[in-house]
């Protein structure tokens, strides 16, 4: 009898213990947080529905307001962001085009959290609840912010698309459903350190080793942006000679016009040497050049630099990298 009862009670303890493992994994799942990845990130928030870059450093970056911007590069600064976390789920986003002084913090709480416009703070306590945000993921790269300064009611969502998009300026919405798009936004990683490019780019090709030869952080670029310099560069007037200007000599070239369009941004709009490099490889016993770069979404792209095409990642078995 004794016997039968310890075999039920031991039963019963073993459950227990698997409901609370269960029960444990669901709450870290919900609760985990979704922007971890990007702590003391420089980055940029995309509005999936406008087609633009949130931006504070309109008006030479004297206004207060928060607006969108058609780019991160050419002079918008104030598209570059700093991620600070708090703790879980509780961060502040810096505005890198504030050049380090006097309002910078995103915030949505002024007038007393009565406004429903975005602006800028100067510092993120002292009642200024509005520069806490909360990040939710609903899909791959898909996020919404959420103003922690609005106690869970009312207009609380990061929202660039009020007045039916015609508006540039960015507001709080209630809801990030029926027509909200605005609330849904991309993030993309501005400056990567360097052992994050090789991480990527071993991803792909594990047996290559990078030979990165200077810089301890490189630029993103986005797809748009490589296309616009290879369409300036006036490469496509080239023709290929061989042994005078074949496919080394295109490469070379395009990585020489990256390096101009990096000199000549603004300090406030890309500082560091850009993710853009040379690779080298080899397909049916036949050598072959052509470049790379890494996008805000660690994402590794190749390019010809004859024809400004994108190539296949695996057309070609790479023996050699640079930048």
């Amino acid at each position: 009898m004794l016997d039968s009862r310890l075999f039920i009670l031991k039963k019963r303890n073993y459950f227990s213990i698997l409901v609370f493992s269960i029960f444990s994994t669901i709450v870290f799942s919900i609760e985990e947080d979704p922007f971890t990845r990007f702590e003391n990130k420089e980055i940029f928030f995309y509005n999936i529905g406008n087609d633009k870059y949130l931006d504070a450093n309109r008006e030479n970056g004297k206004t207060k307001q928060v607006y969108l911007a058609p780019r991160t590069t050419d002079g918008y600064g104030g598209t570059h962001w700093r991620v600070i976390k708090h703790r879980d789920n509780d961060y502040s986003f810096v505005c890198l085009g504030s050049n380090g002084f006097g309002d910078m913090f995103l915030d949505a709480n002024r007038g007393n959290g009565k406004t429903k416009q975005v602006y800028l703070a100067p510092r993120t306590t002292d009642g200024y609840g509005g520069t806490h945000w909360k990040a939710i993921k609903h899909k791959d790269n898909d996020y919404s912010f959420v103003c922690l300064g609005s106690n869970g009611s009312g207009d609380m969502f990061l929202d660039a698309n009020r007045e039916n998009g015609t508006d540039k300026q960015v507001y709080l919405a209630p809801r990030t459903t029926d027509g909200y798009v605005g609330t849904h936004w991309k993030v993309g990683i501005l400056a990567l350190e360097v052992d994050e490019v090789k991480t990527i780019i071993n991803n792909i090709y594990p047996a290559l080793e990078p030979k990165i030869y200077s810089g301890l952080y490189y630029q993103t670029l986005e797809n748009f942006t490589v296309k616009e310099i290879w369409k300036n560069s006036t490469l496509v007037n080239y023709e290929w000679k061989n042994e005078r200007f074949d496919w080394d000599d295109f490469a070379v070239c395009m990585k020489a016009e990256v390096a101009k369009w990096i000199y000549a941004q603004p300090e406030n709009g890309v500082t560091k040497g850009a993710a853009f490099g040379i690779m080298w490889g080899v397909k049916d016993a036949k050598h072959h050049a052509y470049n790379f770069y890494i996008t805000p979404y660690q994402e590794l792209f190749l390019i010809d630099p004859q024809n400004g095409q994108l190539i296949d990642l695996y057309m070609y078995n790479p023996t050699l990298i640079t930048f």
